[in-house]
């Protein structure tokens, strides 16, 4: 690809991206004080808190010093508003994708190539072999996402700044130390797509083609180790301010969540490429644990970590992120078979690539034994085209009533996770795992599956 090529594309990854944070304010942004009106923020078309624009808010205002740390004043009590407590998420999702624009990402993360800018500010450029490999992986990382992940590790950083006692004491700050921390969980998540997209033989990503089908397979297998190689970089670097300790705990975190997560992928890869396909929805949702769950978890005790509570809410914390990362991944298993024309994947994609889901292993369990031995004889039936497969584990699924008992899986995950949360004191923390709830896992295919909602 050329210099042009390059260009005109990233000028597209931007305005995509801009659509997805909801016009993310720049780094300096900061609210005004908290006695003044506030504005909600609505919800993104993923189903997450999305904030209102930058310009439509009476909060926010630029402030003189480019660099200057973006400053949320913590709530006060318990008894703040819920709308004054939405601004703040709002505020907090804005930061959260701010950090992937380019500019910003720059700034965190200064390039060791010269890639950008080049050729009279043409933009990146991809000639120079040195430099390919920083640029690609830049470029994907500032690509595409909710940010949901670098959200929870901010939020859980502020939200415990009142159960530390910072809260009442004045503005309280996030250095750019912390928010390296909330970017290198989203750089492992993005490594982990790159894999992924491989593995999975997928073409598209983002509503673009994969980077395996762009640069080839073994270029992408390099981006995705070097984004690897640059999570933990953004940790590290930063030892001396976060203190011996704390760094050590950080790198650990993420280090035993990339573990767990090949482990779960290398669990679904073992499965996809055996004879036997028989699953049982416990067998499923064990894969789920520790393929999905391990990003949440290392995005909230991260935060923990950075506010030296990590002691005291490492426990509750793993158990929540395990509901909430097979929920998580029980929506996706829903959506796969709607139609994504944003990312133009394929309906029923998991099932023509073979992968294990949880409603694969209900249908097992819950259809009669002839229907049974038609659903598994479509997994390895390579006569029947790929729509014609999945008409027909369609009309399986419906007939054992599959949709709705994976819904009510999603619901009791939901509930097992609310349980969690309420075994915090009441305050930030406990209000935030709430919020966590119904954002990440508040999805419009599941609106459209009419699950009910928490209990408040």
């Amino acid at each position: 690809m050329n210099a042009k090529g390059v260009i005109d594309e990233q000028a597209t990854t931007n305005a995509e991206a801009a659509s997805v944070c909801c016009n993310a304010p720049r780094p300096e942004a900061r609210l005004r004080p908290l006695g003044e009106p506030v504005l909600a923020g609505p919800r993104n078309g993923n189903g997450e808190s999305a904030p209102t624009s930058v310009s439509s808010s009476p909060r926010l205002e630029s402030a003189s010093v480019p660099s200057a740390p973006l400053v949320i004043t913590a709530v006060d009590s318990a008894s703040e508003s819920a709308e004054r407590e939405e601004a703040q998420y709002s505020l907090l999702w804005r930061m959260a994708a701010g950090i992937f624009q380019p500019e910003e990402l720059e700034r965190l993360v200064p390039r060791q190539r010269a890639a950008r800018n080049e050729a009279g500010g043409e933009g990146v450029s991809l000639l120079d072999p040195i430099a390919f490999t920083e640029a690609v992986a830049y470029e994907f990382l500032a690509r595409g996402g909710k940010q949901a992940r670098p959200f929870i590790t901010l939020a859980t950083y502020t939200a415990l700044a009142e159960t530390v006692g910072l809260a009442g004491a004045g503005p309280l700050l996030v250095p750019d130390h912390v928010k390296r921390v909330a970017l290198s969980i989203e750089t492992f998540h993005k490594a982990s797509l790159v894999h992924d997209d491989i593995e999975d033989e997928d073409e598209f990503r983002y509503g673009q083609p994969t980077l395996h089908r762009r640069y080839g397979i073994a270029s992408a297998i390099n981006v995705g180790d070097y984004l690897i190689g640059l999570g933990y970089r953004l940790v590290s670097r930063d030892a001396a301010l976060h203190g011996g300790e704390v760094a050590a705990q950080l790198l650990d975190i993420l280090a035993a969540a990339h573990q767990r997560l090949c482990e779960g992928q290398g669990a679904e890869l073992f499965w996809r490429d055996a004879s036997n396909k028989q699953l049982s929805p416990s067998d499923a949702v064990k894969i789920y644990a520790l393929k999905t769950s391990p990003a949440f978890e290392a995005a909230l005790l991260c935060g923990a970590c950075l506010q030296g509570s990590l002691a005291t809410h490492a426990e509750p914390f793993r158990r929540f992120a395990k509901h909430v990362g097979i929920a998580f991944q029980i929506l996706n298993d829903l959506k796969d078979w709607n139609p994504d024309e944003s990312n133009k994947k394929t309906v029923g994609g998991d099932l023509i690539g073979g992968r294990p889901t949880v409603l694969w292993a209900i249908a097992l369990e819950r259809l009669p034994s002839a229907a049974q031995a038609e659903l598994l004889s479509l997994a390895g039936d390579r006569q029947l085209c790929d729509s014609a497969r999945m008409d027909r584990a369609r009309v399986l699924y419906m007939q054992g009533d599959v949709f709705r008992a994976a819904r009510d899986m999603v619901f009791e995950q939901r509930l097992a996770a609310s349980k969690v949360a309420d075994e915090l004191p009441e305050g930030a923390m406990r209000r935030l795992l709430k919020y966590i709830i119904e954002t990440v896992l508040n999805r419009p295919h599941e609106l459209e599956l009419g699950l009910p909602q928490l209990p408040s």
